[in-house]
């Protein structure tokens, strides 16, 4: 991939204003570059001893292209770390799916044994299934009290030796 097809897939899928910032800055750069042209150069340099001129032309376009160039690499650098925190989160994002699906998968699983089980055990309708449920409740409150019962006779037996 060209160094121009990379910069194109990179632009369309970034920010409005990311682009806008790019696009600034290469507008920039090709109005320093046009200024310090070749012709440029010549004419002021044969214009009434201008040289100092055009010295200070190159080394204030030297300036800027260091100072672009600067710019660029932190940009770059901010773009690459960027681009790793996108890549994170895109995995990230793709292993919360796919436990999603999975964990979407098992409950669905889970539901159907459970409703297979029951209509085996001649739970059949939702009337059937309240009783029963109802039944499990009435036990566990049963079981309960026993429970309390049986650890409050031990406590008073333990209490009274």
């Amino acid at each position: 991939m060209t160094p121009r097809e990379q910069l194109l897939k990179e632009i369309a899928q970034s920010a409005d204003a990311f682009v806008e910032e790019v696009l600034n800055f290469v507008l920039f750069t090709k109005s320093r570059r046009s200024e310090t042209s070749p012709d440029l150069k010549e004419n002021l340099s044969a214009s009434k001893g201008e040289s100092k001129s055009v010295n200070q032309l190159e080394t204030s376009s030297d300036n800027a292209t260091l100072a672009s160039n600067s710019a660029l690499q932190t940009k770059n650098e901010n773009l690459h770390i960027s681009e790793e925190v996108l890549k994170d989160i895109r995995e990230e994002d793709l292993e919360y799916h796919r436990a999603k699906e999975t964990n979407e998968f098992l409950l669905d699983r889970l539901q159907e044994q459970t409703q297979d089980a029951l209509k085996e055990a001649g739970y059949d309708t939702r009337e059937k299934i309240v009783q029963l449920v109802q039944e499990v409740k009435r036990e566990m409150i049963v079981e309960r009290q026993n429970h309390s019962n049986l650890f409050t006779d031990e406590t008073k037996k333990q209490l009274t030796d």
